[in-house]
């Protein structure tokens, strides 16, 4: 079948909270809002690098990138539910406000991490589609070792990410 994105990754309200009778956005406005903002410079300033020296705002570029990849962990229906499943959370609602404390999770890890970035500027396949937008892939994870909603963790050696852009 032939579905886009819309169809394959859409949920509607992922992030509303409610209370009540009363639901809010104010998680995606607020929260994701501003790490969006600054995670796209930064992708953007990191995508468009070409070998020469780079600009003097790496180092909070760098810091805005690690932080949006690290919120996009949680962004889909497969990240909430790994979160839920992490700290056995009994409700939606209290797992979008622990999000919001952990969202920075791995952060440490990258920030001390190896990176290597692989362009596909010559191949005919350019995309990798996943239900995470950031991914994790370590040889040794199998399919089938991890099931919905668990994947391998960055925590083991040899682990890489493979964020979208």
């Amino acid at each position: 079948m032939r579905w886009g994105p819309d169809r394959c990754f859409c949920q509607d309200d992922l992030y509303t909270l409610n209370v009540g009778n009363l639901s809010t956005d104010v998680l995606e406005k607020r929260f994701f809002g501003d790490i969006d903002n600054r995670g796209r410079a930064a992708v953007k300033l990191f995508g468009d690098y070409g070998g020469t020296s780079l600009e003097q705002n790496v180092p909070e570029a760098f810091h805005n990138l690690v932080r949006y990849m690290d919120a996009q962990r949680f962004r889909t229906p497969r990240g909430l539910d790994r979160l839920r499943a992490m700290v056995q959370s009994a409700s939606r609602n209290e797992t979008l406000l622990i999000m919001q404390g952990v969202f920075r999770f791995h952060t440490t890890m990258w920030a001390e991490a190896v990176w290597e970035i692989a362009r596909a500027r010559q191949s005919p396949t350019k995309f990798i589609v996943t239900d995470d937008p950031v991914t994790f892939f370590n040889h040794r994870g199998f399919p089938g070792l991890y099931p919905y909603p668990d994947d391998v963790g960055l925590e083991h050696v040899g682990t890489r990410t493979s964020p979208e852009p």
